[in-house]
């Protein structure tokens, strides 16, 4: 048995992505809490962290869908 499945690397491989720019996110957030002249920033970067982790559970959510579909038609 193979440890990784190329369809499922490849079917949760923008979901990656998007957790990866969502932590981006939140660490940039972490480094402006203290810069005054950044502060007009917070909420534009707090937006885009909140729509990067609803992208990547939409992402995690597809992909196991389709799996999911494509492991039954497998099996039947």
């Amino acid at each position: 048995m193979k440890v990784w499945s190329p369809v499922a690397v490849r079917a949760y491989a923008p979901a990656m992505v998007g957790w990866c720019l969502a932590l981006a996110a939140s660490l940039r957030l972490e480094e402006l809490r203290d810069d005054l002249h950044a502060q007009a920033l917070l909420p534009v970067l707090q937006g885009s962290a909140i729509a990067l982790l609803v992208f990547t559970l939409s992402c995690i959510g597809g992909a196991s869908l389709v799996l999911w579909r494509a492991g039954r038609k497998g099996a039947g």
